[in-house]
């Protein structure tokens, strides 16, 4: 989301965020075919998500 810019919105009570689908699957692939070759790759990325988060 935050690459994206989204800054989301509200439906009803709930806290919501539209997503290009073209850029969630190029983000998804990456992250599949890195942790694919390297199953330590899983533990850097919620490592970095913690340190953005």
């Amino acid at each position: 989301l935050a690459a994206s810019t989204n800054r989301g919105g509200k439906v009803g009570d709930a806290q919501c965020y539209l997503l290009d689908a073209g850029g969630l699957l190029h983000f998804a692939l990456q992250a599949m075919s890195r942790i694919a070759s390297d199953p330590q790759a899983a533990h850097a990325l919620l490592e970095l998500e913690q340190l953005q988060g």
